[in-house]
């Protein structure tokens, strides 16, 4: 005989699903009752009466409860396929940052020489307020508020060197600091459009992600990034593709002056950005970049003679260059990096065309969760952008190549606070053979 074995199924959830009530059960397979009876019906000995009326009215139940339930799933059906294709609703995201820096100068004469060096310990503020939205779940829209009291030492060392990686004013005010947009257009290729600030370096993968926060990484503007990444700002726009998981390319265009009807985005000062980025493995990753800019020789980092080479005679610099940057997890937790850039800027309205050349470099050390989860020891040595050699003017060059030298130690006390002291040694500033400039911090960053 044909044995059917009826595995009885509580409705549970699906039963609330389709609006079948609590406590009922379902069988499964449904088998037809037909292929129940059979073989009872086909055997030699006649049944009992009582047991065929048994399967009738199995046979009748098991119909009804078909033709009740099979509607509510195909229902059921539909409403899963709708929330499928509409399952994402559009979310803003808030995140807060507050950064609290002491600073503290030192020194005997300021880079410039101008004078002696005075400067008394202080304290800034620095607050933002992101926002991140999502309509699609693939796309990003952000823009930030800021408000910050935090001078740039610039103004009391006469070098920008000296400028830390969290200082500037808004005179009390709160501002627009940023404001973006990016999606995927395809699995591989992603869109960015910068409206607000930013720069040509957030066009292109972060090669050492430790040190670029401003708020949690490097203390002090060069230590953050490559230098040639910083020629030009917003707004503009940028692709990435994904070549294959170990291999990025990302292009990017900036025109600092893009919102001016008279110049737009083709017709004035520019900056573009081409880098590829390798993973040949997950603790390498290497980038080699090339810039290009025009009328924008200055990185904020360097000398005042690496900002403009020919002494303000020129109204059309052309600035190209190239660079390249490793970060290697040479064991657990401790991360080498490196960096090298070289710009060369030609005066192109000038007799002769003059070029000059400009050089950077800084090596770097991380120590991840030294001493406890989420901290982290950084160390950083390197020589700001500094000009070699100048056709304009053989004797106008940065002749004594300065040093950075940058240690650093943020605590993690909690998921919200993060305290980093850190301190900066700047010989010869300015490129130029003379007393060394102390700069200490103690920075303070809350998120929330």
């Amino acid at each position: 005989m044909k044995m059917i074995r009826w595995v009885m199924v509580p409705v549970g959830i699906l039963g609330s699903l389709i609006g079948l009530p609590q406590g009922r059960a379902i069988a499964t397979p449904f088998p037809r009752v037909d292929d129940l009876a059979e073989p009872h019906l086909r055997a030699e000995q006649p049944q009992p009466p009582e047991e065929l009326t048994r399967v009738e009215r199995l046979q009748a139940d098991l119909n009804l409860g078909q033709s009740t339930l099979q509607p509510r799933v195909s229902a059921l059906e539909n409403q899963v396929n709708t929330l499928e294709a509409q399952q994402f609703s559009p979310t803003t995201l808030l995140q807060g940052e507050a950064v609290m820096g002491l600073v503290g100068v030192a020194g005997t004469m300021r880079a410039d020489r101008d004078k002696p060096l005075e400067s008394r310990p202080s304290l800034g503020y620095r607050i933002r307020l992101n926002f991140t939205t999502s309509f699609t779940g693939r796309d990003t829209l952000r823009f930030r508020l800021q408000s910050r009291d935090i001078p740039e030492l610039e103004e009391v060392t006469g070098t920008q060197m000296a400028n830390l990686g969290f200082d500037g004013l808004t005179n009390q005010k709160v501002e627009m600091d940023r404001l973006d947009y990016e999606t995927k257009l395809t699995p591989n290729l992603q869109a960015k459009l910068l409206v607000i600030g930013g720069g040509l370096g957030d066009f292109v993968p972060t090669v050492n992600p430790l040190f670029s926060s401003s708020g949690s990484g490097s203390i002090s503007n060069f230590g953050r990034e490559n230098p040639i990444r910083r020629l030009a700002d917003s707004p503009g726009l940028g692709l990435s593709y994904d070549v294959t998981r170990q291999v990025n390319l990302a292009l990017g265009y900036v025109a600092p002056r893009g919102n001016d009807p008279e110049q737009g985005l083709f017709g004035g000062r520019y900056g573009a950005i081409a880098q590829i980025t390798l993973k040949p493995q997950k603790a390498l990753r290497l980038g080699l970049t090339y810039v290009r800019s025009f009328n924008g020789a200055g990185t904020g980092t360097g000398s005042e003679l690496g900002e403009d080479p020919f002494d303000d005679e020129s109204e059309a610099i052309l600035t190209q260059g190239l660079g390249a940057e490793v970060s290697w997890e040479i064991a657990p937790n401790v991360v080498l990096g490196g960096r090298t850039g070289y710009l060369w800027a030609t005066a192109q309205d000038l007799e002769a065309r003059p070029t000059a050349d400009i050089f950077t470099w800084s090596a770097s050390l991380g120590l991840v969760d030294l001493g406890g989860k989420g901290n982290l020891a950084g160390f950083i040595v390197g020589t700001p952008p500094q000009v070699l050699r100048n056709q304009f003017d053989p004797n106008e060059v940065d002749a004594d190549a300065a040093l950075h030298l940058e240690l650093f130690y943020r605590m993690q006390i909690n998921d919200f606070l993060a305290i980093t002291p850190g301190l900066i040694i700047i010989q010869n500033p300015e490129h130029r053979s003379s007393e060394p400039l102390y700069i200490g911090t103690i920075r303070t960053t809350l998120t929330f």
